[in-house]
């Protein structure tokens, strides 16, 4: 027998697969068979893969591997994410830019963008090398790339056909704006991103115009100010004018005590004069604090509505601030959401970098990021400044450079999403969510997503085929290469359509004017969301795509609900009209062994390779899938793998190599199997009618503990223990049994562990090249049997009480024991035929069934006695060990006695059975067990014997023998015994001779059990 060595069997097994080209062999063995689509939730090549890539791929390359023996053709197809951010920042690094504004100044946009390019795949032989070390058979040969130009032109169809249903539009309003990256974040980009800062909180006095009265406004954004249109005020709230520091002031009332105690004012330093309804102020003119400074303010004060008070159930809450909103159209959501109705103009005086522009005046060249303290200044010196503070909230920052982001009105291109937003939670009912809670929260995301922003102001991406004339303002949407060679001519055969190539296509219009093309590019989402039919380069190329949609099953991590998920849904809602998946499965984060977030500066990062380096791949592809929900959060820790997920496929191995040791050529299936045989027969079929469905719902938590169950307890601790003898003995029954279990739960265990099942297959003389062309096994349901498999459970049972029974009474297992007596209604005939199984797996004599003589005993229970009599617990417990029978059947009929003025409960008592001397006993759940553990002379010698067979079958594995290695036995001292068991001793070790002369061998050892003593000596193995 040869030890488990995943390093040494996976190197053998790697070198067939390749030598023989298996993993091709396999794809093609179910070609032109129905299809099961998975598409690659495309990873971003800018880095090793870490251990939740190595999850998510485990998970697909299992999914695909038991689809495959289910005889789909699976679509394996691997794909990589290679525009956006995290690139360009990393060239932008790389090359020595600073400044954005660089690239086509001091550097080309060529050149840029080519530098783009090599490191978008800088990672991906890294990639390769790491996932065909753990085993994961998607193809890596031809993954899809978001760069390619076939892809990119499948992109340009969606969007023509996007405007074609009148979607698509061109509009100005505030969006997350990264000053640092100089482009746009849509909504979702930003959800998880949040950190606390502290900012500057000021409440600002708005002088209402031909009053004496001035709002108080509360912001955190001060910068916001100098871009104010109006101030808003709930209709229903009551608002007080209050008198304070010689001036009258406009507060909701319920906030009036507050805002006051933030400046110190006390009760008797204020006055509130008269109170009124927030509809009241409705229509009030004010003067914006810095319109003497902003000259764009003056003209916009003329238009109407603009600096004027205006009601919104909406905006206004109580619950910080004084009531009163102040709305900067041009750099809130909300404001401008609530400011459209009233036709206020948008307006937002700032550039790409976060500066104010030559429309904020005297603001003009300062950085909103850094002008909060002017601000103040600039209130406080005009007599605007009621109160600031330092506050500390929670504040969106960019997703790839960490910098704070602000809200800027910026021209961009969306699309519209009432109408996709209704199909997609239309079609979110028609999935399968693993878990079913998704379905809701994927729901509730949906519910409040706004317009789509697709267009971002950055070099590295998919540009966005919109031309439009720069005389008459007409577009046109250009959806296929074909259609932009119907513009300008015939394309060069390596025709790039990224921003460097497309950015210098114009062509005439009919006015006169030229056709020039919008500078931006697509948001990255858009990319990976159109990557089931573009990675297919659909619909220029219909096969098979055609024959493939929609994909069967998708899986990422859980925040994809507002990232690939939801990206996915939309362009299947806008290309097809219907959701693009059928099953999805979320995949929890993976920490370190302490819970922690893995991160590079706490040094608990899991690399991957070196998981492989340790363990192999077998180990930590189970493990994952064994730890946990595939959807929960899961603590990565190795010395589980060292220790519990290495020992079970140790034990596997292990029992494949017991089996091999003794199976020559192949057995037939026999006329008549035993009890245990049937058992463990049925076990695995169960074991496999189970398996597909929890498969198939992506429960691979368990199925993987239903393997590692069926390993350990079935096969390795009841049927191998059962049946070593019988295997060794030459018994064909149970080797051909041993030999289906283990071909079967070898077909179940292999999408898991792919290296370890193909070596048994081949070893347990396999059919066909690879395990993985083998298919997916069918329950042989004839070999099913409830009945059976719960009885054996009952057997089971009693062995292992009998157990406990001898560990309690310090009795070995190795000792025979004379009776086990079960007392259990009905029982002797339910197992009739288990009774020699329990007798020899509980190592007794007999098994009789019937009552023992016993008497109830009651013992204190100090748990309950403490609280209940405090300082006379130890007294009472006196009293409860003394009662007799008459007085603990009393308590048992009554549930109570009185004791020494003591009122006892039987929740103050233990009550067991005591039986006579030599006898010990055991509830179980069908009864009482009582084992007779008196020795007679036979058993004692019987147990002399097994004691010195332990001692052997010790030292012949210290010293490094094998099972099949046969040597000489010599004894010295107790002969007769010895002799007489000789038979016993030759069956359970592997000897040529036994002698009980003493003769001197190469090993030896000494063994003394009560008045036992000898010493046994062996030779090396006989050649």
């Amino acid at each position: 027998m040869t030890d488990y060595s995943p390093e040494k069997l996976e190197t053998e097994v790697s070198q067939h697969w390749k030598d023989n080209n298996i993993k091709q062999k396999v794809r093609e063995s179910t070609e032109g068979n129905e299809p099961f689509f998975l598409i690659d939730g495309p990873p971003y090549l800018n880095g090793s893969p870490h251990v939740g890539h190595m999850q998510g791929k485990v998970i697909k390359d299992v999914m695909l591997r038991f689809k495959q023996m289910q005889g789909y053709d699976v679509h394996d197809q691997a794909g990589f994410d290679t525009h956006g951010l995290p690139n360009e920042l990393a060239t932008e690094e790389h090359l020595g830019i600073e400044d954005k504004n660089e690239i086509g100044d001091s550097i080309s946009a060529k050149k840029f963008i080519e530098e783009c390019k090599k490191r978008a795949t800088s990672a991906k032989d890294d990639w390769q090398t790491v996932m065909e070390d753990l085993a994961i058979w998607q193809d890596f040969e031809d993954p899809y790339m978001t760069f390619d130009k076939e892809y990119i032109e499948t992109a340009w169809w969606l969007l023509e056909k996007t405007d074609e249903q009148d979607l698509l539009y061109e509009g100005r309003k505030p969006i997350h704006w990264c000053p640092r990256c100089q482009t746009s974040l849509s909504g979702y980009e930003v959800t998880d991103e949040y950190q606390e800062i502290e900012d500057i909180a000021v409440f600002a006095k708005f002088p209402l115009e031909n009053r004496e009265e001035k709002l108080v406004i509360w912001t955190t954004t001060p910068w916001t100010i100098p871009s104010n249109m109006a101030v808003f005020t709930h209709p229903d709230y009551q608002y007080a004018v209050v008198e304070a520091e010689e001036e009258k002031l406009i507060i909701a009332e319920q906030l009036v005590e507050r805002v006051m105690a933030k400046k110190g004012l006390e009760e008797e330093d204020y006055t509130i004069e008269r109170t009124m309804i927030g509809s009241d102020l409705k229509g009030l003119k004010y003067r914006t604090p810095f319109i003497d400074e902003i000259p764009r303010q003056q003209e916009l004060d003329e238009e109407n509505g603009v600096h004027r008070v205006h009601n919104s159930e909406e905006l206004v809450t109580l619950e910080d601030g004084t009531g009163l909103v102040h709305a900067a159209t041009g750099h809130g959501p909300e404001d401008y959401e609530e400011t459209r109705p009233l036709g206020l103009p948008v307006f937002s005086p700032l550039d790409s970098e976060g500066y104010y522009t030559e429309e904020a005046g005297e603001l003009e060249g300062e950085n909103v990021l850094d002008v909060d303290p002017e601000i103040v200044d600039l209130l406080d010196e005009k007599g605007l400044l009621f109160y600031n503070e330092k506050f500390k909230h929670e504040y969106p920052h960019c997703w790839r450079c960490k910098t704070e982001l602000i809200y800027r009105a910026a021209d961009q291109w969306f699309i519209e999403n009432e109408e996709v937003k209704q199909r997609m939670l239309e079609e979110n009912e028609t999935v399968d969510w693993i878990p079913e809670s998704a379905q809701k929260r994927f729901h509730n995301f949906v519910s409040e997503s706004p317009d789509w922003c697709i267009s971002r102001q950055n070099y590295w991406g998919i540009p966005i085929p919109i031309w439009i004339c720069d005389e008459c303002g007409e577009k046109e949407i250009i959806g296929s290469f074909e259609q932009l060679e119907e513009k300008i001519g015939e394309l060069p055969e390596e025709f790039d359509p990224h921003k460097h190539v497309v950015d210098d296509i114009s062509w005439e219009c009919g006015c006169g004017g030229e056709y020039e093309r919008i500078p931006d590019i697509f948001d990255v989402w858009f990319d990976s969301g159109i990557a089931p039919f573009a990675s297919l380069h659909y619909p220029f190329e219909e096969k098979p795509f055609e024959d493939m949609w929609p994909m069967d099953f998708i899986t990422e991590a859980s925040d994809q609900i507002r990232g690939w998920f939801y990206s996915l849904m939309f362009t299947g809602i806008l290309g097809f009209d219907e959701a693009p998946y059928e099953k999805v499965l979320f995949q929890g984060y993976v920490l370190d062994a302490e819970g922690e977030k893995m991160s590079k500066s706490l040094g608990n990062v899991v690399d991957p390779a070196e998981q492989v380096e340790k363990f192999g791949a077998d180990l930590p592809r189970f493990y994952q899938l064994r730890l946990a929900p595939a959807w929960e959060q899961k603590n990565y820790d190795e010395d589980e793998i060292e220790n519990e997920i290495y020992r079970l496929f140790s034990v596997y191995w292990n029992t494949k190599e017991f089996l091999d040791t003794y199976l020559e050529g192949e057995v037939e299936r026999p006329e008549k199997l035993e009890v245990e045989d049937r058992w463990i027969l049925s076990k695995a079929n169960s074991l496999n009618a189970e398996a597909p469905e929890k498969m198939d719902e992506a429960f691979f938590h368990e199925i993987t503990r239903d393997i590692e169950d069926f390993i350990l307890e079935d096969i390795s601790r009841w049927y191998i223990k059962k049946v070593r003898e019988r295997v060794k003995n030459g018994d064909e029954a149970a080797k051909w049994t041993l030999a289906s279990v283990i071909e079967r739960v070898n077909f179940l265990l292999a999408p898991f562990a792919p290296f370890v099942t193909e070596k048994v297959y081949h070893d347990i003389q396999g059919q066909e090249e690879s395990v993985h062309m083998e298919p997916y096994p069918e329950p042989d349901e004839e070999m099913m049997d409830e009945g059976l498999e719960e009885k054996m459970e009952i057997a089971r049972e009693i062995v292992e009480k009998a157990n406990k029974i001898r560990d309690k009474e310090e009795y070995n297992l190795r000792w025979p024991a004379q009776r086990l007596i079960v007392s259990a209604e009905g029982l002797e005939d339910e197992l009739e035929a288990f009774k020699p199984l329990i007798e020899d797996m509980a190592n007794v004599k007999s098994v009789e069934y019937g009552e023992v003589a016993s008497k109830p005993v009651a013992e204190p229970s100090y748990p309950e006695l403490g609280p209940k009599f405090g300082g006379d617990a130890e007294k009472v417990a006196d009293l409860i060990e003394e009662l007799d029978t008459d007085q603990v059947k009393q308590l048992q009929e009554l549930g109570e006695i009185e004791i020494d003025g003591y009122d006892v409960t039987e929740d103050d008592v233990e009550i067991r059975q005591e039986t006579t001397e030599g006898v010990s006993q055991l509830e179980f759940s069908r009864g009482n067990l009582y084992l007779d553990l008196i020795m007679t002379e036979k058993i004692e010698e019987e147990a002399f014997v097994a004691e010195v067979i332990r001692a052997i079958q010790q030292k012949r594995k210290d010293e490094g023998l094998e099972v099949e290695d046969s040597v000489g036995l010599s004894f010295e001292g107790e002969s007769d015994v010895l002799e007489k068991y000789s038979d016993m001793i030759e069956s359970r070790v592997n000897v040529e001779s036994v002698g009980f002369s003493g003769e001197d061998l190469e090993y030896g050892g000494e063994v003394e059990f009560r008045e036992f003593k000898t010493i046994f000596r062996f030779s090396e193995p006989k050649a």
